[in-house]
């Protein structure tokens, strides 16, 4: 994990192609996952690619069943 890119809402939109707000609304509902840095609500939220890229393919494993 020390290795992983540590991913923005802006560069996980441009790798999914999809908008800031709608992984917004992924995170509130906790459909993706993601790490916060910090406390309460000055905390930041980011993406780790291992992560991001080990939910994709389980996405692609529920898709073909």
């Amino acid at each position: 994990m020390l290795d992983d890119e540590v991913l923005t809402y802006k560069r996980l939109s441009e790798i999914l192609g999809r908008s800031v707000d709608a992984l917004r609304h992924d995170v509130s509902a906790r459909r993706i996952p993601f790490v916060k840095f910090g406390e309460g609500r000055n905390a930041s939220v980011r993406f780790l690619r291992s992560e991001i890229e080990a939910w994709l393919r389980k996405q692609q494993t529920l898709a073909r069943v």
